[in-house]
């Protein structure tokens, strides 16, 4: 959302053109500014919750994991602004409860497919390794969330069975022995299980989290970018 104009602005800002609206950065703080960046929970919050902050005028309103704005906090905060045009960005233009998006936008954009962006250079080709460690009975045996989605924990706990972690390690080995790689598990118990058996085997591997801070994720990025960790899982 856009600010009403420059004037007033402070040394150094008129390069900068863009105001934040966030607690933990009160220096870049100008609503004077013709752009504004903030999360829409702040917006919301500190707009027409408590009214700390008056709400930014726009002309525009820029929208990022647009499938998110069909909640009705974020839809009373587009309403504000009845007159601005609305562009939103999402990957994944759907919401779990099937809520439609139509009550925030107009109509909806594709973006280039993957294979459209493979055949133009802008993304490399895989090469893929199906490798099933699972039946579908034993997935079918999984119970599902309201979401029907597989539940996290009964996932993790298949998952975990020593014979399925050693073949994801033994199967890296004859796939990708050597190459930095990143492995997304189903559950943080899962991830640890599989990071303590790629040591069993030498293999240098970490566990990264959404607990950890930004100072470990540094840590665990650039060791893997230098080499000395192959494996980060997730």
């Amino acid at each position: 959302s856009g600010g009403r104009g420059s004037r007033g602005s402070r040394p150094g800002e008129r390069e900068r053109a863009h105001g934040v609206l966030a607690a933990e950065l009160p220096e870049l703080r100008n609503l004077m500014l013709p752009v504004q960046v903030a999360s829409a929970d702040t917006v919301y919050r500190r707009c027409l919750g408590d009214g700390r902050t008056p709400l930014p005028f726009a002309d525009a309103v820029i929208a990022d994991e647009a499938h998110l704005f069909a909640a009705d906090s974020r839809l009373a905060l587009l309403e504000q602004y009845p007159d601005a045009v609305r562009i939103g960005f999402t990957a994944t233009p759907a919401r779990k409860s099937g809520r439609s998006l139509a009550a925030a936008f107009d109509s909806l954009i594709p973006g280039p497919s993957v294979s459209a962006l493979i055949r133009s250079g802008q993304l490399v080709r895989p090469r893929i390794f199906n490798t099933p460690i699972v039946t579908a009975e034993e997935l079918k045996a999984v119970p599902k969330d309201a979401a029907s989605d597989y539940a996290v924990g009964a996932l993790g706990n298949l998952m975990s069975r020593p014979k399925l972690v050693g073949d994801v390690v033994g199967n890296w080995l004859r796939l990708a022995n050597g190459k930095r790689s990143l492995l997304f598990a189903c559950s943080k118990a899962h991830a640890a299980a599989l990071v303590e058996e790629f040591g069993r085997h030498g293999v240098p591997a970490e566990l990264l989290t959404d607990q950890d801070d930004e100072a470990t994720r540094e840590g665990v990025f650039g060791r893997l970018e230098a080499g000395a960790t192959k494996v980060v899982c997730n």
